[in-house]
């Protein structure tokens, strides 16, 4: 039970970074170009929310991390 909330929890908090982020940037489902998202690791929470993960590119100092995000997001371009 308190996995399942802190995974509920975890989705929300998530989902308003990713709002503030997408309003910060001013970006919409339209916007050219690629986003860096520098050391998001496999748990790239901007990469799971946005509409096309591959015009994503994720730079990663762990070669382990940055092969768990590519295996989870096989889109995703990932640099290490």
């Amino acid at each position: 039970m308190i996995r399942n909330l802190a995974a509920a929890l975890r989705r929300r908090f998530r989902r308003a970074r990713y709002d503030a982020l997408q309003q910060l940037l001013n970006l919409t489902d339209r916007s050219p170009g690629f986003i860096l998202d520098l050391g998001g690791g496999p748990a790239s929470f901007f990469a799971s929310l946005y509409p096309r993960p591959q015009e994503i590119v994720l730079l990663e100092v762990e070669y382990r991390l940055a092969r768990q995000a590519k295996e989870r997001l096989p889109g995703l371009h990932v640099i290490v």
